[in-house]
């Protein structure tokens, strides 16, 4: 880990579990349990971290860990900081979004290529790989810097996505803490720059991992459509629901390739 002069860090403890490499933290509870038990983790083997879930697992050479639920990037990051400091060297995070792209639709698969940071998470941490973006006005606080992800773990979950006949896009999202200040003028500001959709976690997971040496990425299915600046929900969508299911089988196998 890099050095740091913060007073409160991390820490493992004596009796802190072994969450092993690769941990994949999911935002739904029922997503969470259903991998569980695809993975024949029994409920009563979990410990609470925090207010989440830690499942501990046997892949065929390694031990993994999933956790959840997640809401926002001050959670999550509280979250992913315990797991790297008891052991974890990669972090895939399953989450949902809302579209902004009138070219993304309900239940659409996203894995991010980057994240336009907009949460209050990523500014109290290193900033040297966080790259400006051209284009992007200098007054517009917030939006000025991009996160990136792992590439070498973006293209593990875009080969197990393709292995399981999933389609996906990759591109662009706005991370923000203010779900309700997506305004009209913020979401048309981002669909001329080619955003895809809206979330609460990535940049500051992606951040995060840049700044412990720690390998991120993600994979977010649409829940909701903004991009008519009109706010239609699909999170009751057979759609969302259908796709969701679908990755959690994805992440069931790659679980059992470690």
């Amino acid at each position: 880990m890099n050095s740091s002069d913060a007073i409160v860090n991390p820490v493992k403890g004596k009796n802190s579990p072994d969450p092993g490499f690769r941990a994949i933290i999911i935002s739904d509870k029922n997503n969470l349990d259903e991998l569980a038990a695809l993975l024949n983790l029994k409920q009563d083997a979990a410990s609470l971290l925090m207010t989440s879930k830690l499942y501990s697992g046997k892949g065929f050479s390694q031990t993994f860990s999933l956790s959840g639920p997640v809401i926002g990037a001050a959670y999550a990051v509280l979250l992913i900081e315990t797991l790297i400091a008891w052991g974890v060297r990669e972090i895939i995070f399953f989450g949902s979004c809302g579209a902004i792209s009138k070219n993304v639709k309900i239940g659409d698969i996203i894995v991010p290529t980057c994240s336009v940071i907009d949460e209050g998470v990523s500014k109290h941490y290193n900033g040297q790989w966080v790259k400006a973006s051209k284009g992007w006005p200098e007054n517009y606080e917030g939006e000025d810097a991009l996160a990136y992800p792992s590439d070498n773990l973006t293209e593990i979950i875009k080969k197990v996505l393709s292995e399981n006949e999933l389609n996906f896009k990759t591109g662009m999202i706005w991370t923000t803490d203010a779900v309700f200040r997506e305004t009209r003028e913020k979401v048309k500001y981002f669909q001329q720059r080619g955003v895809l959709g809206v979330e609460m976690e990535t940049s500051a997971l992606f951040t995060v991992g840049k700044y412990r040496n720690v390998e991120t990425s993600a994979i977010l299915v649409v829940s909701d459509e903004l991009a008519t600046h009109t706010w239609r929900p699909g999170f009751r969508a057979a759609q969302y629901k259908k796709s969701r299911k679908k990755i959690t089988g994805s992440l069931s196998a790659l679980c059992k390739s470690i």
